[in-house]
């Protein structure tokens, strides 16, 4: 009898363990897919889309006239810190990743150009709206960077413009 509760207490620890290491693995993993295939890349903002009203694009990236808007809503992630380009200002801000693929970004702090254009569908305002209210990221099948903000979803592609 004693050695049959002596081996579920062992089975108990074991579970408990299993478990406790699992989830420092998830963290882990996410944070480590991050690192590896986001930060260090330059992303453009390729999409909003309103995640519950039938993906409704808000901003569409192919939509915008290329002499005016060819390098806006850059992000480049390094280390603890994102910046990029909006329109028309440059920004930084830090961010956190955390578990399950969690991520927040802190106060953004950016130049103070006036725009003389703004982009259709997206204010630099509402980008910059949009990034503080960023709670979690994944990459899709195609290589793109997914925020989930709120109800919206930003969808970054990778690029070649050089990171300023």
């Amino acid at each position: 009898m004693k050695s049959l509760h002596a081996l579920k207490s062992v089975l108990a620890v074991a579970v408990i363990s299993v478990l406790l290491f699992s989830a420092c693995a998830a963290k882990k993993d996410s944070v480590a897919l991050f690192k590896s295939n986001v930060e260090g890349k330059n992303w453009q903002l390729a999409l909003v889309k309103a995640a519950s009203d039938n993906n409704t694009v808000i901003f569409d990236f192919k939509k915008q006239d290329p002499k005016k808007f060819s390098d806006i809503y850059t992000i480049m992630f390094d280390g603890e810190k994102a910046f990029g380009k909006a329109a028309p200002n440059r920004y930084i801000a830090p961010y956190t990743l955390g578990k399950d693929f969690a991520i927040t970004f802190k106060p953004i702090a950016g130049t103070l150009m006036m725009g003389i254009f703004t982009p259709e569908g997206l204010s630099e305002h509402e980008y910059f709206q949009l990034l503080q209210n960023v709670s979690s990221w994944k990459l899709n099948n195609d290589a793109q960077l997914i925020l989930n903000s709120g109800d919206k979803v930003l969808i970054f592609a990778p690029t070649n413009i050089p990171a300023k």
